[in-house]
C-alpha cells in the first residue's frame, strides 16, 4: 500500500498596512506651530502692531475722557515711529498735537519692557484756562504725592536719550490769548542728571515778546538745580534749588539779581511760606517796569525790602504775613518825594498799614487798619479805620500854592499841623458803603490863630455833608448829588 506524504504549504501572511496619521500627525504641529508662529511674528512686526497699537491706545484714552488718533510706521524690528499725533481734550488740555515720536531700542531689551531713547518733534499743546468749569470739590494739593511723581519721572527719564524739538504752546482764556510759547526744545543723555531747557520767545496776552533764553536743570534724586535763567535784560534767576526729599514735602530758594541788586527768595517744606528780602543794592523801579515793556506810573529806588508770607498753601486765602518797603526818590508827574515807607500786616482776623514819608516837604504819617472774616467764599471786609498827619501845613500849601492858582503864596500862614481820623464801611463785594472823616487844623500858639475842625461825611443814596467848627462858630451844609441841591447852617455859641 502506497502512502503518500505530502505539505501543504505554509499560508503566507500579508502584514497588515499601518496607520501613520496619529504619530506623523504629531510630528507635524511642530512645524506647523513653527510656520503660524514666524508667520504671526513677521505678520506682528508690521502691518500688525501698526494696526493693533493704534486702537488698543485709542481705547484706553477714550476710558479717561480724551480723544485721539495717529499713526504707526516702521516696523519692531527694524525701527518704529509714530506720526501725526493729535489728543483732545474737554478740560485744561484743549490739544495736544505731535508731528512725530521715534522710539529708540534694542530688540532684547524691548521685549523687556525697556527703551533706550524718546524722540519728539513738532510738538503744540493749546490750553484751555479758566473755562467756568467748577470742580464740585476741590481736592487741597498733596505735596507729597506731588514729590513722589517727580521721583518716578526722574527714575524713568534718567534711563533715556531724551530729544523734544520744536515744542510750543498756547493758552487762552474764555476765548482770549493768555501767552504764547515760540519754538523750544529739551535734551538729556542717557544716564546723565544733566538736562538743557531751550526756551523760546513768549508773547503775554497785550502782545509783547520776550526773548527766548537757554537754562540747565540738574535734576539729583532729591533736588533740582538750576545755576542761572536770564528773564530780561537786568533781571535774572540764579542757584534755584527745588527741594524733593524722599517721603517729604518740597521747599524752593533761589537769588534773584535786578541789575545790582540781590533779592533772596525762600520758602520752607511744604510751600506754605514764603521769604523775600533785599541783600544787596537797590532797584530801580522805573527800569526794572521799562524792562518789561510797561509804562512807569513812578519811578522809585526801592532801598530796603523785606516779604514774610505764611499760610501761602493748601488756601491761599488765608493767607498772613507782612510787607516792608522803603522807597526813595519818588516822582509820579510833577510830584516828588524824597522818602517813603510802607509797612502792610496782614493777620487771621485783622489787616494794617502804617505809611510814613516827606510829602510836599512836610512829614505824613497814615496809619489804618480794618477786621477781616474769612470764609469759604473768601475774605470779608470790616470797617476800615485810621488816622492821618501833616506835620508842617505851611510848608504844604507853599508847595501846592506853585501848582494851582486857588492858593496865595503871599498869604501868612501860622506854624501849624493837620491831624484827622476817617472810617470807611465796606460791603460784602468790597464796594464803599460809606466813609466820614475829621479833620483838625492845629496852630502851634493858639494866640495866633483857633484850632479848625471839619466833619464829613458821604454815602451814595445820601447828602454829601460837611460841618466846619470854629471858636464857638458852627458852619454846616448838605448837598445832594441826584438833584443838586444844597442846604446850609450857621451855629453861633458864645460868639
Amino acid at each position: 500500500m502506497r502512502q503518500f506524504v505530502g505539505e501543504l504549504p505554509e499560508p503566507e501572511i500579508i502584514p497588515e498596512t499601518q496607520d501613520p496619521g496619529p504619530k506623523r500627525r504629531r510630528r507635524r504641529w511642530p512645524w506647523v506651530l513653527l510656520v503660524v508662529l514666524v508667520l504671526g511674528a513677521v505678520w506682528f512686526n508690521g502691518p500688525g502692531f501698526r494696526l493693533i497699537a493704534p486702537y488698543v491706545t485709542i481705547y484706553y484714552l477714550e476710558r479717561l475722557g480724551i480723544r485721539g488718533d495717529f499713526k504707526v510706521e516702521g516696523n519692531v524690528a527694524g525701527g518704529l515711529s509714530v506720526s501725526e499725533l493729535v489728543i483732545e481734550g474737554d478740560d485744561a488740555l484743549a490739544k495736544l498735537t505731535i508731528d512725530s515720536v521715534t522710539p529708540e531700542y534694542r530688540l532684547g531689551g524691548l521685549l523687556g519692557g525697556e527703551l533706550d531713547g524718546l524722540k519728539f518733534e513738532g510738538v503744540h499743546a493749546e490750553l484751555r484756562l479758566g473755562d467756568g468749569k467748577e470742580d464740585e470739590e476741590k481736592k487741597p494739593l498733596d505735596l507729597r504725592a506731588l514729590v513722589a511723581r517727580l521721583q518716578t519721572v526722574r527714575g524713568r527719564a534718567i534711563p533715556l536719550n531724551l530729544e523734544v524739538k520744536d515744542f510750543t504752546l498756547s493758552a487762552t482764556e474764555n476765548g482770549t490769548s493768555v501767552f504764547q510759547l515760540g519754538s523750544s526744545s529739551i535734551s538729556h543723555k542717557k544716564g546723565s542728571e544733566d538736562f538743557v531747557l531751550r526756551v523760546g520767545s513768549v508773547t503775554d496776552a497785550v502782545g509783547r515778546e520776550w526773548t527766548g533764553q537757554e537754562a540747565k536743570l540738574k535734576w539729583e534724586p532729591e533736588r533740582i538745580t538750576m545755576d542761572r535763567l536770564d528773564l530780561v535784560p537786568g533781571l535774572s534767576i540764579l542757584d534755584f534749588v527745588l527741594e524733593i526729599p524722599k517721603g517729604g514735602e518740597p521747599s524752593l530758594g533761589a537769588r534773584v539779581t535786578v541789575d545790582d541788586a540781590v533779592l533772596s527768595v525762600a520758602s520752607r517744606p511744604g510751600l506754605s511760606s514764603a521769604e523775600i528780602n533785599l541783600r544787596e543794592g537797590e532797584i530801580r523801579l522805573g527800569e526794572l517796569l521799562a524792562g518789561f515793556g510797561i509804562p512807569k506810573p513812578l519811578d522809585a529806588t526801592i532801598t530796603s525790602l523785606a516779604v514774610d508770607l505764611e499760610n501761602l498753601l493748601p488756601d491761599p486765602m488765608a493767607a498772613t504775613g507782612s510787607v516792608r518797603i522803603l522807597l526813595e526818590d519818588v516822582a509820579w508827574q510833577d510830584w516828588t518825594s524824597p522818602e517813603l515807607s510802607f509797612d502792610a500786616t496782614v493777620d487771621e482776623d485783622r489787616a494794617s498799614l502804617v505809611a510814613r514819608g516827606m510829602v510836599l516837604g512836610s512829614e505824613t504819617t497814615l496809619e489804618a487798619a480794618m477786621p477781616i472774616t474769612r470764609n469759604e467764599t473768601g475774605v470779608t471786609l470790616g470797617d476800615a479805620q485810621g488816622k492821618f498827619g501833616i506835620a508842617d501845613v505851611p510848608r504844604v500849601l507853599r508847595a501846592l500854592a506853585e501848582r494851582t492858582d486857588a492858593i496865595d503864596p503871599k498869604v501868612p500862614i501860622p506854624p501849624s499841623a493837620l491831624n484827622g481820623n476817617f472810617q470807611v464801611n465796606f460791603l460784602p463785594d468790597y464796594r464803599v458803603e460809606a466813609a466820614a472823616t475829621e479833620i483838625t487844623l492845629s496852630p502851634q500858639d493858639v494866640r495866633q490863630a483857633s484850632p479848625i475842625t471839619l466833619r464829613g461825611r458821604w454815602a451814595p443814596s445820601a447828602p454829601i455833608t460837611a460841618e466846619v467848627m470854629l471858636d464857638g462858630l458852627t458852619a454846616g451844609v448838605a448837598y445832594q448829588l441826584s438833584d443838586r441841591t444844597y442846604q446850609g447852617t450857621l451855629e453861633a455859641a458864645e460868639f
